[in-house]
């Protein structure tokens, strides 16, 4: 068949009007994916720049194929006279496929999909179809046909959701690189984040003299953030300096869609402004699409499928159909799979879709209902994990919480400010208060509920449950007036609620708050009223009593003590598969021996560390570190000990906790400190200190188990210290124990020439002695200590 070609020059692209920012890597891998796969789809949710991505990959490739690069737009296959739904017809759509390859159909060649495939069978080409996602599912059926007749074509699609055709690869587009909050981002540093990158392009179009400062680089990194690294509300933002300065750019993010609003005139429609986008993608959806994209807005972090069932679901989107329903939003990229690597899916909005979907809430009057079934549920995840954690199971629910503290953030925060919410506000951080401890979260753990105590409620074991700990949290910062003042609170709640329960939980609060004292009668009666109580539903806090009568003892030198504690938590502990309160308690027991058998308490304390080192812990892991400093000092090795002094102190900081974790064993740590600052004088303990406070909590366990370190390369010397080539080797001798007269000899030097090079090292590093000199070099490992 002889074709008419009416094309002026067959593959013509798009030219790009400004510079295409970014997207080095995406380019490479799109390439890579057309040179094994026929059919590749870009999939995104709109403004996150799949044309452009596509137009690119096709003109960089454009070489690779002698019958030239065919661009569809397929929003544009619109006649006039056709309703919409006609263009779902796949020969309608190849029929105006066939127009915009610039093709004269012949009347009498058979259907349009038949001459379309016939026109590309003989030809080597890449045809890129540009905005899928409106004629699904016509455009999977041509395309699969396209695929079969014709075996050198290519095709490059973009689509807010997959076209379902056998052999397609998907490549899902994402936002750009932008910096994450608190990264520090300097005037001269941006370029390597592509969002900035696309922001300063896009500003310089139009305000020539737009530049980033010292006091704009921080603001545009959290304009770039806020708006999800989407290509197209960054360019839409960039458009405002024309107006605005950055700050007040992003003072106006909260009402975001109605200051996008300035695209370019030319522009499709759904791209000349933010909220066009979002809601050609809403237009898109099914009912039960949209109805869960707005429901699922009220997650902060992303969500599990659990989650969803248990805050979505209702009458109008049941279970049964919830997890399809999932899929399509997945599909159309309005979820996106948070970390498609984890065992368990977590689903995320971006932040743009999560406030328009917000907006709907509103708009149908199911934004308060919403809100109210999120913090219900995860009051109800935090009982779980208060009734579940004690068992094989905990790594997972520590990973959970640790997944869902946005969530969890946003529960207390609306608990806290209805006056329905008080309970929710007391038992989340109250029935997650291990969660808090354990990861270094002990700021944060004590501020939640000491706000949901500060509110008025009723005496019910709920809050004794948050005065417990509020009392651990406040002994930990060593403010005993408040821990005495949770005491009396305590006893009141107790008195006025009555019942054993109340007063186990008011014991149970006067222990904690007087950990150094002698507390053990209240803690035991605690410990013996919650375990009467049936099913193991106060488990829980019968091992956290147990736990806190074992430090008490150990505290006081009561070995004998601390070993009854220790075997008791066990037996609740070991047959369940737990692990932290194992682990803890074996460091009582270590604090116990730790003057009887030394070695004893070191052997339980490295047991320990490694216990705690399963379940990622901070808090347990500094006790530990403290108690083995104290130990190494006592044998003979102040800069062990000032290195593990260096640990604990930085993950002490870390808990919002005092120097020494508990405070009754201040006196231990002030002695260990300047014990080994006279050991070692004063550069060489800040040196060794140092060290440890810059090891991570992995690096840190493994120092002190003796273990490998599978640490990066040593710094170079001569950044660790200020001493000459020559200096260093003498120093190298030094730590080998070599005399003057025998460093003299080995370098071949007078030994007043030796005895002044020692003293020099002496001056420079503000050191006594040549003891002091070797444990500090060795310790800061900033010589070679087998140079010769």
């Amino acid at each position: 068949m002889a074709w008419t070609h009416e094309t002026a020059s067959a593959g013509q692209l798009p030219l790009g009007l400004n510079s295409f920012v970014g997207r080095r890597r995406e380019v490479t891998e799109v390439k890579r994916l057309l040179g094994e796969a026929r059919l590749v789809t870009l999939t995104g949710i709109g403004g996150t720049g799949k044309t452009r991505l596509a137009v690119q990959v096709a003109g960089l490739l454009r070489g690779a194929f002698s019958d030239g690069v065919w661009f569809v737009d397929l929003t544009s296959l619109r006649a006039p006279e056709l309703p919409v739904l006609a263009t779902m017809d796949p020969e309608v759509l190849a029929s105006l496929v066939l127009t915009a390859l610039g093709v004269r159909a012949q009347p009498a060649g058979g259907p349009a999909t038949n001459q379309l495939v016939e026109f590309l069978t003989s030809r080597q080409s890449l045809v890129v179809l540009d905005n899928c996602e409106h004629l699904l599912p016509g455009c999977g059926v041509l395309v699969d046909a396209l695929l079969r007749g014709c075996r050198e074509l290519r095709i490059l699609a973009t689509s807010r959701e997959p076209l379902f055709v056998d052999g397609e690869r998907l490549f899902p587009v994402p936002p750009l690189l932008a910096p994450d909050a608190g990264d520090r981002v300097r005037a001269d540093g941006w370029a390597r984040y592509p969002a900035l990158a696309l922001f300063v392009d896009r500003g310089q179009a139009v305000a020539p003299d737009f530049a980033l400062t010292a006091d704009t680089a921080f603001v545009v990194a959290d304009v770039c953030r806020r708006l999800d690294g989407l290509p197209l509300a960054i360019e839409l933002a960039a458009a405002q300096v024309r107006m605005l300065a950055p700050q007040q750019i992003l003072a106006r993010l909260n009402e975001r869609f109605a200051l996008l609003t300035l695209g370019g005139r030319t522009a499709p429609v759904r791209q000349q402004t933010l909220r066009a986008s979002v809601e050609w993608s809403f237009d898109l959806c099914s009912k039960a699409e949209r109805l869960l994209w707005a429901r699922a807005s009220v997650f902060v972090g992303g969500f599990e499928l659990d989650a969803v069932e248990g805050v979505c679901a209702d009458d109008t989107l049941r279970d049964a159909e919830l997890l399809k329903v999932l899929a399509g939003l997945v599909d159309k990229s309005i979820l996106v799979r948070a970390d498609r690597h984890a065992a368990t899916a977590r689903y995320q909005l971006l932040e743009t879709l999560r406030e328009f979907g917000q907006e709907k809430l509103h708009v149908w009057d199911q934004y308060d209902e919403l809100r109210r079934r999120h913090r219900e549920w995860y009051t109800d995840l935090a009982r779980r994990f208060e009734a579940e954690v004690i068992s094989s199971r905990q790594p997972d629910w520590f990973a959970r919480l640790g997944r869902e503290l946005p969530n969890l953030r946003a529960a207390m925060e609306h608990s806290l400010a209805d006056p329905d919410g008080v309970e929710a506000a007391l038992t989340i951080p109250s029935s997650s208060l291990l969660h808090w401890g354990v990861h270094g979260l002990h700021r944060e753990g004590s501020s939640w509920v000491d706000r949901a105590l500060a509110r008025p409620g009723f005496p019910t074991v709920t809050r004794l449950k948050a005065l417990f700990a509020s009392a651990g949290f406040s002994v930990l910062r060593g403010d005993v007036a408040a821990a005495e003042a949770r005491v009396r609170e305590a006893d009141d709640v107790a008195a006025r609620h009555d019942g054993p329960l109340a007063h186990a939980f008011a014991d149970a609060v006067r222990g904690v708050a007087a950990v150094a004292g002698d507390p053990a009668d209240a803690l035991q009666r605690a410990a013996d009223t919650f375990a009467a109580e049936p099913a193991d539903e106060y488990l829980f806090w019968q091992v956290n009593v147990l736990a806190t009568l074992a430090i008490s003892r150990a505290v006081r030198g009561d070995a004998a003590g601390a070993g009854a504690a220790h075997e008791a938590v066990l037996a609740i502990c070991q047959p369940r598969g737990e692990t932290w309160y194992a682990g803890f308690s074996l460091y009582t027991l270590g604090l116990g021996l730790w003057k009887q058998d030394p070695p004893g308490a070191a052997a339980r304390l490295k047991e320990a560390l490694r216990d705690l080192r399963r379940v990622n812990d901070t808090f347990g892991t500094a006790l530990c570190l403290e108690t083995l400093a104290w130990i190494a000092f006592d044998e003979g090795r102040p800069a062990k000990a000032a290195i593990l002094l260096g640990m604990t102190c930085r993950l002490a900081d870390t808990l919002g906790a005092r120097t020494a974790l508990i405070p009754e064993l201040a006196a231990n740590h002030e002695q260990c400190e300047q014990g080994a600052r006279d050991a070692l004088g004063d550069t060489a303990y800040q040196a060794a200190f140092a060290r440890g406070e810059q090891m991570s909590l992995d690096e840190a366990i493994a120092d002190a188990l003796d273990e490998p370190r599978q640490s990066a390369a040593p710094e170079p010397v001569a950044d660790l210290t200020p001493l000459t080539r020559r200096e260093r080797e003498i120093a190298a001798m030094l730590v080998q124990g070599l005399s003057n007269t025998e460093i003299a000899s080995k370098l071949v030097i007078s030994r007043r020439t030796a005895e002044s090079h020692v003293a020099h090292i002496l001056t420079k590093l503000e050191l006594k002695n040549r003891t002091q000199v070797a444990a500090w070099l060795t310790t800061t490992g900033a010589v070679d200590v087998d140079a010769s």
